[in-house]
C-alpha cells in the first residue's frame, strides 16, 4: 500500500538476502576470475613480443653498434 512504512526488521534474515548475498558473491568471484584471467593472458603476450635482454659478452661487441656501452675485453 502507498504511504505504507516498511515494517521489516533491520537484521531481518530473510531467505530472499541469502540467496541474493549469495548470486552476488558467486558474480563477483566469477568476474574476479574472469578479470585475472585476463591481465594474465595480456601479460603473457606482452612478455613474448618484447626483445630478450642481452647478457654481456653473448653478442660481439661490434654487432651492438656504436652506441653501445664498451666494455673491457
Amino acid at each position: 500500500m502507498p504511504g505504507s512504512p516498511d515494517r521489516s526488521e533491520p537484521d531481518d534474515d530473510t531467505p530472499r538476502m541469502a540467496v541474493f548475498l549469495r548470486g552476488l558473491t558467486i558474480g563477483a568471484l566469477v568476474g574476479a576470475a574472469i578479470a585475472g584471467s585476463a591481465l594474465w593472458e595480456r601479460a603473457r603476450r606482452r612478455g613474448e613480443h618484447e626483445p630478450k635482454a642481452i647478457e654481456p659478452g653473448l653478442v660481439e661487441p661490434e654487432l651492438l653498434g656504436p652506441d653501445a656501452p664498451q666494455t673491457d675485453g
